[in-house]
């Protein structure tokens, strides 16, 4: 992609492989409605639609080839009609990253937690997630500190999804959205979700560019037989083909938003925080006209595997939750054997961050519908562990 070899099929590749390494191998995927999985499979899929051609790095991301085509241009305007590319794939990115905050902001007050201030001190210590590289005692374990940081971060949560929108707040809002998701990916496990936010945000700074003035139109000069001259017909036929990649264009990028913005817009979440009044006369045809639209929607978005939920992430009633695994063996003579999971606050630091999809594996395990890797887990340590004992063994039990 990089270096510009097919890049379209190759970014096409990278969807379709993706898709299936997540389908395949679901019980190392960091949740399947929201989180990182999610996010991976959706911003693939709009990557396919943005200028591949023009943003490698044989060409400096653009840069050089608008330089040789505009050689007397600036080089941060790129003006000519061979670089100009729709804005519609960029709006998706960016209203895909503001659903994810909006959905994150409005599920923390769903609850007293994030309100009181107590949030952090439940994430960073009683949470798998919540366990990262940097987790100094003084910010988490100190009443002050950790309020700070609780209402600093919802503080972001409930002002980002706005200010992003105006170009007077923007830089301010992105450095301090940089902030938080490094300091999210040093104190917390979460894969390479703050990198995929980190992304979905910058695509703020870029900016629609004004079109060049047109051309002196020339439709009524006639050839000497009183035809349109050649150069005339070809003026029209592109300016009809690009008329309709326009509206195809709108097309598409309408049918992505309502489908993405009906699925992650938080309207459960904020009808439970809305007074008594208001879910009463609004919740039942919010909901009914959401889910009939969505009745239409869903057949395209699952086989495109771009489903995803309201991304009410650490939500307001979360107190956290540690989940730990134990397979008991029970021998023959009455002897019992025990393995436990892996206590994660225990590893090094960086081990932490290697052994991310083990610590998705064993919180998957355990949900209901897993019965069938819960057999395997336990065929691999009779075999494995147990070894030439394994005929001795009356049964294993998981909790």
């Amino acid at each position: 992609l990089l270096l510009g070899v097919a890049p379209r099929f190759n970014a096409l590749i990278l969807y379709i492989h993706t898709c299936s390494l997540h389908g395949a191998h679901w019980m190392l995927c960091d949740g399947s409605d929201t989180g990182l999985c999610p996010m991976v499979r959706i911003f693939n899929f709009y990557f396919l639609f943005l200028p591949l051609h023009h943003i490698t790095i044989y060409d400096c991301f653009g840069r050089r080839s608008h330089t040789q085509q505009n050689p007397n241009a600036n080089t941060d305007t790129h003006s000519s009609n061979i670089t100009s590319w729709p804005m519609w794939p960029v709006w998706l990115f960016q209203w895909q990253s503001v659903l994810v905050m909006l959905g994150a902001m409005v599920g923390k007050f769903d609850g007293d937690f994030w309100v009181e201030g107590t949030a952090m001190y439940y994430v960073s210590s009683n949470t798998d997630e919540g366990v990262g590289i940097f987790n100094p005692d003084i910010l988490f374990d100190r009443v002050l500190p950790s309020r700070i940081l609780t209402w600093s971060a919802l503080a972001v949560e409930v002002l980002a999804p706005f200010t992003i929108w105006f170009e007077k707040t923007r830089s301010v809002t992105l450095m301090v959205l940089l902030s938080i998701f490094i300091g999210m990916d040093v104190t917390m496990n979460m894969g390479t979700f703050e990198f995929y936010n980190i992304l979905g945000w910058s695509f703020f700074l870029i900016h629609r560019e004004e079109s060049p003035p047109a051309p002196p139109n020339v439709s009524n000069i006639k050839g000497n037989n009183g035809s349109s001259p050649p150069s005339t017909i070809r003026n029209k036929v592109k300016k009809l083909v690009s008329t309709l990649q326009s509206v195809l264009g709108l097309m598409c990028f309408m049918l992505f938003f309502t489908s993405s913005f009906l699925l992650a817009f938080p309207t459960n979440a904020l009808l439970g925080i809305s007074p008594q009044w208001v879910q009463h006369r609004l919740s039942e045809p919010v909901v009914e006209f959401r889910d009939d639209v969505l009745d239409h929607l869903l057949p395209i978005v699952y086989n495109l595997e771009l489903y995803q939920g309201e991304w009410t992430l650490f939500s307001g009633g979360f107190d956290g939750e540690r989940q730990k695994l134990s397979v008991k063996a029970v021998m023959l003579d009455g002897t019992t054997m025990e393995w436990q999971s892996i206590n994660w606050s225990k590893l090094p630091k960086w081990k932490r961050k290697r052994y991310y999809n083990h610590m998705n594996y064993f919180k998957h395990v355990a949900d209901e519908g897993s019965e069938d890797e819960q057999y395997d887990l336990l065929g691999v340590i009779a075999e494995s562990a147990l070894g030439t004992m394994a005929d001795d063994l009356s049964y294993l039990s998981l909790h």
